[in-house]
């Protein structure tokens, strides 16, 4: 390698101190061979350098513990261990009494391959470096280190500090140096970089000298050294003169934004450079920085440049081209910064130049190498283009139009492998936009360019990101930032395995855990798992499936919302991503990016949260309420623009509970600094963001919104608003259930001087008593003032008086009390009621027993509360009656619901009588006759026998505590006469003789059927007489003469025969059989006086009872079934002539009513 090498000595005796602290002597003879050789890189460093102490194994295996001797543990401090062995690690042992620095180096597995210990000098001093093993064994010869201070003249024209260019201990030199980068896991390809010749040693100041312009001489020089063959990246790169990359600008300044090609005056390296000077330091890892400073002049303007050369840390094989530039004048510089490059790869300057893909860059291919241009990096160019180069200097060529306000390729957006310029001499120029330095400030450039040999994966690694929120172009905490992570294999014929991107989100970002993605190979978007994010140590994990093939790309975005502790920062994130070289030695492959996210310093807005219950009439909005599952509630949410300028947006996050409705719309209401309301608007969430338009300087916006308690077993509900990480105080609404309150009613009679209150008492009318209502609150909420009793006090209640209420503490003290009216049977309570066991309220009410007829008086009352209603139960009055009632019912007998006149009811002291009597109903209502009565409270209507009813009489009814009923039937009286209408004794021969016709029998049913003449009686209330008689003599139709007269036959008589009375039909209720005043037996004379058949007298009923009425047909009939046909007869004499004619005669039956 390039540097030192140290070779073993014959001979060496060295103090060996072991693990227990006890010194020891060990010894190598000639015939051992060290196992280890230490390879430094140089042997005198300067205080604060990172020293690369390579420790070459020498391909044998070391199976216990090392113990590397720094010497004096003040000169040197152990840093890290760079390897590719599993599992290494160190262990600093350092021994208080000889002053040694004893490193311990152990693994899990046995020590095969080589690996750097990477230690800083710390103090002046010169140590000797050892390593042994366990058993003291001494495996190695010495390494010995010089430290000095810092030999920087104080006085320096140029001072190497004027940057932060992250290199604390800045050495000048005469002569260039050459760094050299081992390719990761070979031991004979490097990656060097110099200022000039590629064996340095040029004089770095000499071209100051040069009276010319001109682009030779300290130019930008990267090439590899592979097994001694030197490969450029630059035409002529390869030379070991101070003229080599002749023909490339490097870094160049131009003063107009649309300047064209200047070539020498451009440049900064070329020549004149004031007070021109060469640095050289050491980076973390002790890789070798080389730069060149001094002052470029030209059209009158002065700048300090600096530019410096670097290995790339990122785990690329690059290096890294930087600029800086500061004014250090009085006066504003507008300038413009552009690199030019005239590339060679493998001897061929000709090489086709194709496109990187993603706007990273371009690339040439030499087989078996490549190189790269890449652009993408921190500070690093907005336009690029390729070009022929020729002697004029084309080095904007490329760009259209062809001066430095040109675009360039990136405009194009080139897929991977896209050819930009074939077979011709390539060269390339990036450039950033036209700036202006203003006195004091500074401004950093870079832009990489990278070797790699097939078949060596060559990874890249890219983040980037964006502002989805910002419309100025300046990020501010609460902006939705997306970032974009890229790996790029820029390898040859290589293939990248197992790659994985591992990104720790820094603290001032929120990662959106649903918004990842990855883009594959072949540029497929797939949705990653929020799982892979870990809370906890905020690292995003993601795995590539498949390999990483050459110029291929993969990349995960994600969006990430910037917390308020990114005011006022440049907040750097980081991304590694790691994989494993398929092709060689499976060696993992790990590359690095950073971004830099600046934010502008804002004043944080206040933002307070209150909350209200609607339902319960909440007046205000507080921090704090309760609610029950249904109530509605109301949010208030002030944001307060405590800056004096105009927050052009602001986004409001305001994620409610689960157990909430989703509002349905938010007021919102923009207010100057005034407080007066310059416009409104309603907007509804969306996924609980509100995008707020344009908020007064030193304003306020005011959002309000209803929602409705859902459900819920939680017992409290916070919620919190949020700007960006600026969250609000707490919005609490504690849940509390609706248990409606109890209530214990109880009655004491203050009259008769009850003990105490009960739930049942006795009662007499005029009797005062008094209801307790004692009130306990259940829910787990205080019950507020206006909770409604009410108290449906009984009809027969009176003299109600005024409700009291005494409100009473956890000590059973009364608190406060309440005397107040009954309005519409309820009260208002004033005053609250508070949880049990904290307080209760007792009420309390008196009144007065009235006439009642009611043998209970229940009384209950209720109390309406925000938890529901709560109710008693029934406080029982047994009242005790010194009044009786009789009811007298009038109705029809044949349907009980049927009044035939209105109840009467009677009320009269218990013990007393009353005659109660049947009403006479109105013949103007029909002709109504009283049949029974009863004095049970619910006689069988269907009866008509005891013990339900009997003949109807007067009742002596004395009162008694039980209601007596008396109910008296009727029956609507009528009576009437049932006769046959005509009597047919049958066709018969004229002789004369002496006869006797008989009527025959009708039959009915083949049965013989005598015949009758019948009275229906219905209820009539007084006596009758049936009576009959012959109005005339038998005689023909008088319209039909016989020998010029009517014929009649004389002296014939009407004989009946077997007559007998027979009740056809009647009730149950006592009616009396009629009697017949003649025999069985009579004739009817013609004009002759009535024949009484029967006559119906009715008994004379009980006192105080009324006429056995009764419902009755009575028949007299002649005969019966065997004498029907005898029992009616016409005789005529022999002497009476009779003629060929039809013969009638009239009978009239009559009925008489007595009087």
């Amino acid at each position: 390698m390039n540097g030192v090498h140290y070779e073993p000595k014959p001979l060496l005796l060295k103090d060996i101190v072991g693990t227990d602290g006890v010194q020891r002597q060990t010894s190598l003879s000639k015939e051992d061979t060290p196992q280890i050789t230490f390879n430094l890189n140089q042997t005198e460093y300067i205080v604060g350098d990172t020293i690369q102490l390579k420790v070459d194994l020498n391909a044998s295996e070391i199976n216990e513990p090392l113990y590397i001797n720094l010497g004096n543990k003040a000169i040197l401090t152990p840093i890290k261990i760079s390897s590719d062995n599993g599992g290494i690690n160190f262990e600093s042992q350092n021994n208080q009494n000889t002053g040694k620095n004893i490193l311990k180096i152990s693994s899990n597995e046995p020590i095969k391959k080589d690996f750097t210990l990477l230690v800083k000098a710390t103090t002046v001093g010169k140590v000797d470096i050892t390593a042994s093993t366990e058993t003291d064994h001494l495996i190695s010869k010495t390494a010995t280190v010089k430290v000095i201070d810092n030999p920087t003249s104080k006085a320096l024209a140029i001072n190497p500090n004027t940057f932060d260019d992250g290199i604390p201990n800045w050495v000048q030199k005469t002569k260039t140096e050459v760094g050299s980068k081992a390719f990761q896991g070979s031991t004979s390809r490097f990656l060097n970089y110099t200022f000039g010749g590629v064996n340095g040693g040029i004089d770095a100041e000499a071209d100051s000298k040069i009276s010319s312009y001109n682009i030779q001489g300290s130019q930008i020089n990267i090439f590899i050294k592979d097994n001694n063959k030197t490969i450029g990246a630059f035409f002529k790169g390869e030379d070991t003169s101070s003229k080599a990359v002749r023909t490339s600008t490097g870094f160049g300044i131009v003063f107009e934004p649309n300047e064209s090609n200047d070539g020498p005056k451009q440049a900064i390296l070329a020549n004149k450079l004031t007070n021109k000077a060469y640095f050289v330091g050491h980076d973390s890892e002790g890789n070798l920085v080389s730069k060149i400073m001094g002052q470029f002049e030209r059209n009158g303007k002065t700048l300090i440049a600096e530019i410096l050369l670097r290995p790339s840390l990122s785990g690329t094989t690059a290096v890294q081209q930087e600029l800086y530039l500061k004014n250090d004048t009085t006066q504003s510089v507008s300038y413009g910064t552009f690199i030019g490059q005239d590339t060679m790869l493998n001897g061929n300057d000709k090489v086709p130049m194709s496109s990187m893909g993603n706007n990273a860059g371009l690339y040439i291919t030499q087989n078996p190498y490549k190189l790269a241009i890449n652009m993408k990096v921190p500070d690093g160019p907005i336009n690029y283009a390729a070009q022929t180069w020729t002697r004029r200097n084309p080095w904007f060529d490329g760009f259209t139009p062809r001066n430095f306000s040109g675009t360039g390729l990136e405009q194009k957006n080139l897929e991977e492998g896209y050819t930009v310029l074939k077979n011709s001499d390539t060269s390339y120029t990036a450039k950033w936009p036209f700036a202006t330095l203003a006195p004091g400030e500074s401004q950093h450039y870079r832009q990489d360019i990278g070797i790699t040999k097939a078949p060596d994966v060559a990874p890249e690694a890219y983040k980037e990101y964006q502002n989805e929120t910002s419309t100025d172009g300046s990020n501010r905490p609460g902006d939705n930032i997306k970032f974009t992570l890229r790996a790029h294999n820029s390898g040859l014929d290589s293939s990248w395995s197992d790659v994985s991107f591992s990104d720790i989100i820094p603290s001032e970002f929120q990662i959106n855990t649903n918004s990842i993605r990855l883009i594959n190979q072949s540029g497929q978007e797939i949705t990653i798992s929020p799982s892979a994010y870990n809370e906890v140590t905020r690292e995003l994990k993601v795995t590539v499936p498949n390999s990483v093939k050459d110029n291929q790309w993969v990349s995960v975005t994600f969006e990430a919302k910037a917390l308020t502790t990114a005011s006022g920062r440049t907040v750097r994130n980081t991304v590694n991503v790691v994989g494993i070289d398929s092709n060689v030695n499976q060696q993992e492959r790990s590359v690095s990016a950073i971004v830099d996210v600046p934010f502008i310093k804002v004043q944080l807005p206040e933002l307070t949260k209150k909350v209200k219950n609607i339902s319960r009439l909440d007046a205000k909005y507080a921090t704090e309420t309760e609610a029950s599952i249904g109530d509605e509630i109301g949010y208030k949410l002030v944001f307060t623009n405590t800056n004096s300028e105009e927050v052009p947006e602001a986004i409001i996050e305001d994620p409610l509970d689960s157990d909430l409705d989703e509002p349905s719309a938010v007021h919102v209401s923009y207010k100057d600094s005034n407080g007066s309301e310059v416009r409104s608007e309603d907007l509804t969430f969306t996924g609980n963001q509100l995008i707020l338009k344009a908020i007064p300087a030193d304003g306020s916006v005011v959002l309000t919104f209803e929602t409705i308690l859902k459900d819920t077993k939680k017992t409290v509900i916070n919620n919190i608003a949020m700007v960006a990480d600026v969250k609000s105080n707490v919005a609490k609404v504690n849940v509390i259930k609706k248990t409606p309150p109890t209530l214990i009613k109880e009655v004491k009679n203050i009259t008769k001087s009850d003990a105490d209150y009960m739930t049942e008492t006795t009662a007499e009318v005029d009797d005062e008593i008094e209801y307790r209502i004692q009130i306990v609150n259940t829910a787990s909420g205080d019950i507020k003032p206006g909770a409604v009793l009410k108290d449906v006090f009984d009809a027969d209640l009176g003299d109600i008086q005024q409700v009291r209420i005494d409100y009473l503490d956890k000590d059973e003290k009364i608190i406060a009390k309440q005397t107040t009216d009954w309005t519409d049977n309820q009260v208002i309570l004033d005053h609250g009621i508070p949880i049990a066991g904290q307080g209760m309220a007792i009420a309390y009410v008196r009144a007065k027993v009235k006439e009642t007829n009611k043998s209970v008086i229940n009384n209950s009352v209720s109390l309406d509360t925000d938890f529901g209603a709560g109710a008693s139960e029934k406080a029982k009055l047994n009242i005790k009656q010194s009044k009786g009632r009789i009811v007298v019912r009038y109705r029809d007998r044949k349907d009980e619901s049927h009044k035939l006149a209105e109840d009467e009811t009677f009320d009269g002291k218990i013990g007393n009588t009353r005659l109660v009597q049947p009403k006479v109903i109105p013949e103007t209502d029909g002709n109504w006759t009283v049949v029974d009565s009863s004095n049970m409270v619910d006689p069988d209507w269907g009866s008509t026998t005891k013990p339900d009813w009997t003949l109807a009489h007067d009742y002596t009814v004395t009162y008694a505590k039980d209601e007596q009923v008396i109910t008296y039937r009727y029956e609507e009286s009528h009576i009437g006469i049932i006769a046959d209408k005509r009597w047919d004794f049958g066709k018969h021969d004229t002789t004369g003789t002496d006869r006797n016709y008989y009527l025959k029998a009708k039959t009915k049913d083949n049965q013989k059927q005598p015949y009758a003449v019948s009275v229906e009686d219905y209820y009539t209330s007084k006596g009758w007489t049936l009576n009959v008689k012959q109005d005339d003599q038998f005689h023909t139709n008088a319209n039909e003469k016989i020998a010029g007269d009517q014929k009649f036959l004389d002296n014939a008589v009407l004989n009946f025969h077997n007559g007998q009375i027979v009740l056809k039909e009647s009730d149950d209720v006592g009616a009396t059989a009629p009697v017949s005043k003649v025999t069985s037996e009579f004739e009817l004379t013609p004009k002759g006086a009535a024949v009484n058949l029967m006559t119906h007298t009715n008994k004379t009923p009980d006192p105080g009872y009324y006429a056995a009425h009764g419902f009755g047909i009575w028949a007299y009939q002649f005969g019966d079934a065997q004498q029907a046909d005898y029992s009616i007869g016409l005789k005529v004499p022999k002497a009476t002539k009779r003629f060929p004619r039809q013969y009638t005669s009239q009978l009239t039956w009559s009925l008489v009513i007595a009087e």
